[in-house]
């Protein structure tokens, strides 16, 4: 699904409303809130909730949400540890996330990341410790991207960050200053100061320390 890289330098993002996102939101959250009440054998809430954006008026823990387009298509499916929603910012923020996105040619990518942001205008950030890999099981050597932050833009099938990048293949690393993917073609670019290390096949990779 790799293909080579793309010559842009830039990328414009369209920007729509996820109020009917949050809206889901909360209200899961309030049907997880009135079914907490009525069993006294549940234990509290984590308690403080986080105030990273303000006072947040709901949270959600384990939380799974699948997301589908205007024309009832299933694009992407987050799994978090907790979502907290801040109203005053209108985001709702992740930990320990997991995103699996599908474009609208069906190709299936795994993003995680230690903390997501999902804002207003359907953009995810995603930040600490973030990877990007294809999903391709009969591909065993596709290259996994790890940054510390990346953008992810599901409704244009786009990634990017200008963060330092290190991509790990099955005999090389490369390592480069900013990423900008078009997910929906599989094509991918390291956009400055790109260096590569390559391997012998028959040497062991030592394990790399994340940008």
């Amino acid at each position: 699904m790799l293909k080579t890289p793309l010559q842009s330098t830039g990328v414009f993002l369209r920007q729509s409303s996820s109020r009917k996102f949050f809206a889901l939101l909360a209200l899961v959250a309030l049907g997880g809130w009135l079914a907490w009440l009525g069993d006294t054998s549940q234990p509290s809430p984590i308690t403080p909730l986080p105030q990273t954006h303000g006072e947040p008026d709901y949270y959600l823990e384990k939380a799974r949400v699948q997301r589908f387009d205007e024309q009832g298509r299933h694009y992407q499916t987050l799994h978090a540890e907790v979502v907290t929603h801040y109203p005053e910012e209108e985001l709702a923020e992740a930990e320990n996330l997991q995103v699996d996105h599908w474009t609208a040619q069906g190709d299936h990518w795994r993003l995680t990341a230690q903390v997501g942001e999902l804002m207003q205008n359907q953009q995810l950030l995603l930040r600490q410790e973030v990877r990007l890999q294809p999903q391709e099981p009969e591909n065993p050597a596709t290259p996994e991207f790890l940054t510390q932050r990346l953008w992810l833009n599901s409704q244009e099938d786009l990634a990017h960050t200008q963060d330092e990048v290190l991509m790990q293949g099955s005999n090389n690393t490369t390592r480069g200053q900013g990423l900008l993917a078009e997910l929906d073609s599989g094509r991918i670019q390291l956009l400055e100061d790109v260096q590569t290390l390559y391997y012998p096949r028959t040497s062991l990779r030592q394990p790399q320390d994340s940008p």
